[in-house]
């Protein structure tokens, strides 16, 4: 499974929001995202995993907390391990480079990494995440107390350890070749641990399809109803009867962006 991409969706949510203006129907959708749920269910009767709005496939993993690794991103520490089966990945600035916190819950990874130190950073970013555990190899003495001393549990190298999987790949050189098993990680969840919230909200079976979902013929199809919407506001402007004019640039821009889609879609071909 694949980290879920945040902005793929957006051209969808501005393609649904203009057919509705346009359309003399009307409609009433709940538009607050649950706040404070271990398991979401975006469809009835489907129970889906909080960090990705998939259906679970596995009842046993709904109920584990969080787990973040730090993976290093230094071009000997490639290819990393576990990175395609991480529900969420954080890219974070290091230094010249950049430095990966991914996030486990659905799925795990054994082997995991390499794994690279922690920051100060990752307390603000992780926090929204309920306690997870945070798997890192170890930091200078000011990181390593901020993190003792904040809800991420500490599962460093020198905590874990064999414990935790931990050992060194062979085929890679230090320090890009620590690695770990996210099945051993989780055995080490403290008493009380629980499953994340939900952090984004999810498109549901009734929702509009993002372009970037779609085949060929859907982006196509898609384009032509942003053209027709795009046709009547013009009208309505042209007639003083559009009251909001972005709305007309929106469309321009979404026809736009669908147009680049099909473009890369039909040259992936």
């Amino acid at each position: 499974m694949k980290p879920r991409r945040i902005t793929a969706a957006f051209l969808s949510i501005s393609a649904f929001a203009v057919l509705a203006a346009c359309s003399s129907s009307s409609s009433s959708s709940n538009d607050s995202a649950p706040v404070g749920t271990e398991v979401t269910d975006t469809t009835v009767g489907v129970v889906v995993d909080p960090l990705t709005g998939l259906p679970n496939q596995d009842s046993s993993t709904l109920d584990r907390p969080a787990l973040v690794v730090k993976i290093d991103n230094h071009p000997s520490a490639r290819p990393q391990l576990g990175i395609n089966q991480a529900d969420i990945i954080f890219e974070e600035n290091v230094e010249k480079l950049t430095r990966y916190a991914a996030v486990f819950h659905s799925q795990g990874s054994d082997p995991v990494g390499p794994i690279r130190s922690g920051r100060f950073q990752d307390i603000n970013l992780l926090g929204s995440l309920n306690k997870p555990l945070f798997v890192w190899s170890g930091g200078n003495e000011k990181v390593s107390r901020a993190i003792k001393d904040s809800d991420l549990v500490d599962l460093s190298y020198t905590v874990a350890n064999k414990d935790g999987g931990f050992g060194r790949d062979s085929d890679r050189s230090a320090p890009h070749n620590l690695i770990a098993e996210t099945t051993k990680l989780w055995t080490l969840a403290p008493a009380g641990a629980s499953a994340p919230q939900q952090q984004f909200a999810y498109r549901s079976a009734s929702d509009a399809n993002a372009s970037t979902s779609k085949d060929v013929a859907g982006v196509k199809d898609e384009i032509k109803a942003l053209q027709r919407a795009h046709f009547g506001l013009r009208m309505q402007k042209a007639t003083q009867q559009l009251g909001n004019t972005g709305t007309l640039s929106e469309t321009r821009r979404s026809i736009a962006r669908a147009k680049t889609i099909l473009a890369q879609k039909q040259a992936a071909k």
